[in-house]
């Protein structure tokens, strides 16, 4: 069984797959480059976080305890991932442009 994920949660968790990407095929700066690699790790989390509830792996309270008692958690647990995700993205691009993709 898989949870219910927006149009919207979709397209940024793509966005947020597509930029990690985007970044592990640039060329890396000369500086720069171990915060880099430590925002990639969480945007990478932040994606496993969103396949995990998505593929109904884990209890979205289980990364989101707010939602403990929720009847609609697991699309309320999608859209906070997907928040997640789209933070981490816009600050691996911040750092590092040449990871920039285009929203779909």
């Amino acid at each position: 069984m898989h949870v219910a994920i927006s149009d919207d949660a979709a397209e940024q968790i793509s966005w947020g797959r597509r930029a990690l990407a985007s970044a592990k095929a640039a060329e890396w700066p000369e500086s720069g480059g171990k915060r880099i690699a430590e925002v990639m790790d969480e945007l990478w989390f932040a994606l496993a976080i969103a396949d995990a509830i998505e593929a109904d792996q884990v209890h979205p309270a289980a990364e989101y305890p707010e939602l403990a008692d929720e009847p609609q958690a697991g699309r309320l647990a999608m859209e906070l991932a997907a928040d997640e995700v789209t933070g981490w993205a816009q600050e691996l691009i911040r750092l590092f442009p040449a990871a920039a993709v285009s929203v779909s």
